[in-house]
């Protein structure tokens, strides 16, 4: 009996999960920890502060350029699977395809390819979200 996913050597199961989650789990640790920096540094106490964030709009910039610089390197990660399981392509034979959904093959390059698309949407967002950010570097009532 054949293996669900024939070419599962090929490139790690890790390399696969971290290529297709890396990118929203950095996000949302963006977005959480951009938030929570520049809230405070606008509004520290009990009023409003005018004026530039400080290090608070450093730290944020921060939080940016490392899930920038992670997602880049998760989307490269599952590049180089997607090249790996590069031969996990079906026959032009229809009759080829119904086994090989049968067997299971093709789901490393599948994962891999999702996880390329999946940092490459999340890279976007990371970027606009960070656009906010070189904009207004000061607090505004």
């Amino acid at each position: 009996m054949t293996h669900p996913a024939p070419a599962r050597h090929l490139v790690a199961n890790a390399a696969l999960w971290l290529g297709l989650f890396a990118g929203p789990a950095l996000w949302a640790l963006q977005l959480m920890v951009g938030y929570g920096l520049v809230a405070h540094g606008c509004f520290p106490g009990t009023s409003p502060r005018n004026g530039p964030i400080g290090a608070f709009w450093s730290g944020s910039v921060a939080a940016t350029l490392l899930a920038v610089v992670g997602t880049c390197a998760a989307g490269l990660l599952a590049l180089k699977g997607w090249r790996s399981a590069s031969h996990e392509r079906a026959e032009e034979d229809s009759a080829h395809h119904t086994s090989l959904l049968d067997i299971g093959e093709g789901r490393t390059r599948f994962m891999a390819f999702a996880g390329i698309l999946s940092s490459g949407i999340f890279l976007i967002a990371e970027l606009f979200s960070g656009v906010g950010l070189a904009l207004l570097r000061g607090c505004y009532p």
